[in-house]
């Protein structure tokens, strides 16, 4: 359905998703508009990947009010703020902390780690120690924003927090924030 010159190679998906692409081109919003007229249109094509079949089924257009699928100047004209976003695909102020307390606590973890002199797989298995039992699909997301700085649900942050801050209290207590409340 894409033209081979217009697909967007996953990675740099990934890039837009978590928002390391600093400087988008104007062929980065080009393909946005190609790619969300593909998601309004109800035939989608032949998809051999199984989940790649289930993240496009599940899909939804970014639409204007009456319907119409936004198009590459639409998404430039948010880029530079010009035209708001739907309200449901904005982050909330919850999930913008999230992020930002994620940062606090990867930094922290990348410090204590140089600190220690330790090997940072090696720190993140005290660190899910001090955590406890918890399910797989948290212990993931621990790792995830310990390594990849993803962000951490609001469920696992705390848990993250008061487990990051006791193993950094055991190998660099001086790094941990003594102006800070652990919430539990």
């Amino acid at each position: 359905m894409i033209p081979w010159p217009l697909r967007v190679a996953g990675g740099q998906w990934g890039n837009i998703e978590n928002g390391k692409v600093s400087q988008p081109q104007p062929s980065t919003f080009i393909q946005l508009g190609i790619l969300n007229e593909c998601l309004s249109q109800p035939e989608r094509g032949t998809i051999k990947d199984k989940l790649l079949r289930q993240r496009v089924t599940q899909a939804q257009p970014v639409l204007h009010p009456d319907g119409r699928p936004w198009a590459a100047e639409d998404w430039f004209a948010c880029y530079i703020g010009k035209l708001e976003g739907p309200e449901d695909l904005w982050p909330c102020q919850e999930d913008l902390d999230a992020e930002a307390e994620t940062k606090r606590l990867g930094s922290l973890f990348d410090q204590a780690v140089e600190k220690g002199g330790l090997r940072p797989v090696s720190a993140a298995m005290q660190v899910l120690r001090l955590a406890g039992e918890l399910p797989m699909d948290q212990v993931m997301a621990i790792e995830n924003a310990l390594f990849a700085g993803e962000r951490l649900p609001s469920v696992v942050l705390a848990i993250a927090k008061k487990a990051l801050y006791d193993w950094v209290g055991t190998v660099a207590a001086e790094l941990v924030p003594v102006d800070e409340p652990i919430e539990e």
